[in-house]
């Protein structure tokens, strides 16, 4: 019988006599359930369901005993198996190359006490748990565990492990996990510059390599309309060589001349640095990944020191008072 599950099995109790039996029902064994009692018809059988729900790994010992004036006692001696969960398949997982998806893991903890388990998970690359090991689950509750998953390939490649959840008492729960990782197509979430008239700021993206092997990065930044506005601090931006999972800093900076705002866009190109393809997509090679983050460059422009004082309205009370004041727009572009 399987921790954290149920099996169930009829014990037939036949009547010969001529009039109705009532027995009553004893269960030795805190892991055995059924019925208190059991009406048997005059010259017939009826089955007795009893189920047996393990709360621990092991060979343990039980009974069953029935009992009544007319007929006395007799029972059934148990050897009660509780054995170890069979493996958990789970969802099948995807996501593009360079970001992470998630699901839900459920632990249950049928016992009365508080349940331990040791965290093995052997793929760290791919998957991750929002916990650390080991982790204790409440008596009689349930634990939810998110699991992460972080392709370093396209496909399925490099992507099954198995997680596993060691006990004393529930022995191993193991999980199979699969993901399949994806063309990278959204753009990253949107940064921001803020930076005063004529001054510069400036803004640094991280660029983490996804893959498990080495590449060569390309990086990019363009403008939708004042390229001059933006420049892109590296000292070479094509050849960049990345070992596995290595991060790339690209700094970037934003120098307005006119109160507008600006949309910039930073891509980044990598290529296998062995020439290779990465897995063909619908039958396709492809050889090359692009990763595009869109930046707004925000202008601000500081009041000259005449005009910081703030302008005072004063009205009397349940009246009424109108002022006009004027607010120069410097540096604001024509139109």
């Amino acid at each position: 019988m399987l921790t954290s599950s149920a099996t169930e099995v009829d014990i037939p109790i036949t009547n010969p006599g001529s009039s109705e039996l009532t027995l009553q029902v004893a269960l030795q064994g805190d892991e055995l359930h059924g019925a208190n009692e059991l009406v048997v018809s005059p010259s017939s059988t009826e089955q007795y369901r009893l189920t047996y729900q393990p709360l621990s790994v092991g060979i343990k010992s039980g009974s069953v005993i029935f009992f009544s004036e007319k007929v006395g006692e007799f029972w059934y001696d148990l050897q009660l198996d509780g054995m170890t969960a069979e493996p958990v398949t789970l969802s099948p997982m995807q996501c593009e190359l360079g970001r992470s998806s998630t699901q839900t893991v459920s632990l249950a903890n049928p016992t009365g006490d508080p349940l331990l388990l040791e965290i093995q998970s052997p793929n760290t690359h791919n998957y991750s748990l929002n916990t650390k090991s080991p982790l204790v689950v409440p008596p009689k509750s349930t634990e939810d565990v998110l699991l992460s998953f972080t392709p370093s390939a396209l496909g399925r490649d490099r992507h099954v492990a198995e997680i596993v959840f060691v006990s004393e008492k529930l022995g191993t729960l193991s999980y199979n996990v699969s993901g399949s990782g994806l063309m990278p197509r959204r753009e990253e979430p949107l940064l921001q510059i803020c930076a005063a008239l004529g001054l510069t700021g400036t803004t640094v993206i991280p660029f983490t390599n996804p893959a498990d092997l080495s590449v060569m990065a390309t990086v990019r930044l363009t403008a939708e309309s004042d390229a001059s506005s933006w420049s892109l601090l590296l000292k070479t931006a094509s050849d960049i060589a990345l070992s596995p999972h290595s991060t790339l800093y690209i700094p970037i900076n934003f120098k307005p001349s006119v109160m507008k705002a600006e949309r910039g866009r930073c891509s980044v190109e990598i290529c296998c640095a062995n020439g290779e393809a990465w897995n063909a997509v619908d039958g396709t090679p492809v050889y090359k990944l692009h990763f595009h983050y869109p930046i707004d460059g925000i202008p601000e422009y500081t009041l000259p020191c005449t005009l910081k004082k703030q302008p005072k309205v004063v009205c009397v009370a349940n009246s009424r008072v109108e002022e006009v004041f004027e607010a120069p727009l410097c540096a604001a572009e024509p139109g």
